[in-house]
């Protein structure tokens, strides 16, 4: 049966499997040698359907997306207070202005 692997973030591979465990697979790999695997590791999963893994990978990205706007946004805010509670402060100036 065939199966996918998602990995590094960005790549879909399609693989021969021959036989699969609750946590482990082995599968047809390079040069036809069998391959014995981790399921779910922190920079591999396996699924079911290119389907699922195309999904998988898109919607990790979204959730990266999603962090990074709210990291950005509470970065702002704290930018935005330093200029307000700083802003009738004068800048000294230097011996080299």
């Amino acid at each position: 049966m065939k199966k996918y692997r998602t990995r590094t973030g960005v790549e879909i591979e399609e693989f021969e499997v021959v036989s699969e465990t609750d946590h482990f697979i082995t599968y047809i790999g390079f040069g036809g040698k069998s391959v014995k695997e981790r399921k779910a590791t922190s920079w591999q999963t396996w699924h079911e359907t290119r389907e699922q893994a195309f999904n998988f990978l898109k919607e990790q990205k979204e959730r990266e997306i999603e962090a990074l706007q709210s990291r950005i946004q509470r970065i702002q805010f704290q930018l935005d207070i330093i200029i307000k509670k700083n802003v009738s402060y004068n800048v000294p100036k230097t011996n080299n202005d």
